[in-house]
């Protein structure tokens, strides 16, 4: 048995418990320990207990591991409809199997959009499946899908693998049926039939998982716009090898209110398109691309969905939308405030993408992996659905995080000269460029205006 007193001296924010686990040769089912927290001082206790699980290795078998899966459902108009979770086991036990469980919310409320629901799931010997039902409140209030939880707790003869499970209410009140948002692609010269087959599936893509329509909005030069119009090119930008393109919203293009746009650009150097057609790379780039000018990292600022900036000089950016951040908690078993965002690579790359050291392989991270598959998981979909589009979460891709033997695969890094945000929605002809590497670097600016940013002592600017 051990107790005592933790102390946290000003400042601090974790400390640990150790407690010794005795080693013995008995064969033996899993069994569970606490540790017990009192008489708090400047403080409140919001977790009374933890528990220790002690895992047997002298049967020779792995122990029994629990998971829930996650239910995307739509809500109904009145009554209540079921949300099944499924419970599995990775193998069936000899004796029976317990575990506990408790709905919590998210952005959904118990008693208004779902029936709070606890109790205890039980598995004779033998089986390997059992369900949770939660009932879904109907309503015919049009509003933004929304997010509970399953929470599992206090397994008997087996480990929990995968604590919560989510929910997914999607509203269908005032919604537009599917296949409503429609992606116009205008191509411009420098690309090629099969480099424009490319625009085409991702336009599609893109189609398949953003679902509802959009007000239309009369756009300066254009017209009135249903969803949004995209003008696609390739142009002569650096040479082989620097920035890849551009892409962004046309800020004329902005929705009020919403600021979904409704006009954008996305310009490839034609340097580089034909190596990133014959590598197999350009269309997970063209993918990535379209996302920016649909708003990802673009809009977040105006919406206020990011905290502590890093080109504002914080140290970990967040994306605080809700949606996103739930499924980013269910997805990584953690439970934080926000999805972390790219620290690194300079305006283009950093605050507008997902951080790669923790999405690594994920598409809209600001770096391409080679030789894996780089993903739209649910994360960059329920981003979407925060911005404010209807969206399927069905269409996400599977999601695992793949690295190389070495380590990592070559790493395309995609600063984007994308057109951000706030102080920072770009006329539509600046590209951002981010000059890295040990040598003495020499920036012009053309006028007052730009904003240069100098990587080391020896990088020379002169705001023009």
């Amino acid at each position: 048995a051990s107790s005592g007193t933790v102390t946290f001296a000003p400042g601090q924010t974790t400390q640990t418990i150790s407690v010794p686990v005795l080693p013995d040769s008995v064969a033996e089912g899993v069994e569970d320990f606490f540790v017990n927290l009192s008489n708090a001082a400047n403080a409140t206790i919001a977790d009374l207990r933890g528990v220790g699980t002690i895992i047997d290795d002298d049967s020779g078998t792995p122990p029994i591991v629990i998971t829930i899966d996650d239910v995307t459902i739509t809500e109904g108009d009145s009554g209540t409809v079921d949300a099944q979770f499924t419970l599995t086991l990775s193998a069936a036990g000899t004796q029976q199997i317990t575990v506990d469980f408790t709905t919590t919310d998210g952005s959904a409320t118990a008693g208004s959009d779902y029936t709070a629901t606890s109790g205890t799931v039980t598995f004779a010997a033998g089986s390997t499946t059992q369900t949770v039902t939660v009932p879904i409140l109907g309503d015919t209030t049009a509003e933004q899908d929304e997010v509970f939880f399953v929470d599992l707790s206090n397994p008997t003869n087996a480990v929990i693998g995968d604590p919560q499970g989510l929910g997914w209410i999607q509203d269908d009140d005032g919604q537009p049926p599917a296949g409503a948002f429609d992606i116009v692609i205008v191509f411009g010269g420098g690309l090629t039939p099969s480099q424009q087959a490319i625009f085409t599936q991702a336009e599609q893509r893109w189609e398949q998982i953003i679902i509802g329509d959009v007000p239309d909005i009369n756009v300066p030069g254009i017209g009135l716009v249903d969803d949004i119009v995209i003008n696609a090119s390739g142009v002569a930008i650096d040479g082989p090898g620097g920035i890849l393109g551009q892409a962004g919203p046309d800020p004329a293009s902005l929705r009020p209110g919403t600021y979904l746009p409704a006009a954008g650009i996305m310009e490839f150097d034609t340097a580089d398109l034909a190596a990133l057609e014959n590598n197999g790379q350009l269309d997970d780039v063209i993918l990535h691309e379209m996302a920016h000018v649909l708003g990802f990292g673009t809009i977040w600022s105006l919406r206020g969905l990011i905290t502590n900036p890093s080109l504002a000089g914080g140290t970990d950016p967040r994306f605080v939308g809700a949606l996103a951040t739930a499924e980013y908690n269910a997805r990584f078993n953690v439970n934080e405030s926000g999805v972390p965002l790219e620290t690194q690579g300079g305006p283009g790359t950093a605050d507008s993408h997902w951080r790669e050291s923790v999405f690594t392989n994920e598409l809209m991270t600001g770096f391409l992996d080679a030789g894996v598959p780089n993903p739209i998981s649910r994360v960059t979909i329920a981003q979407f659905a925060d911005l404010g589009y209807r969206v399927d979460m069905g269409q996400a891709d599977p999601f695992v995080i793949a690295r190389t033997a070495s380590g990592g695969g070559a790493l395309l890094e995609m600063p984007d000269a994308v057109l951000l945000d706030p102080a920072s929605v770009q006329p539509l002809s600046t590209s951002i460029v981010s000059i890295g590497g040990p040598e003495d670097d020499s920036v012009l600016g053309e006028d007052g205006n730009d904003t240069i940013l100098a990587g080391d002592s020896a990088d020379y600017i002169d705001g023009g």
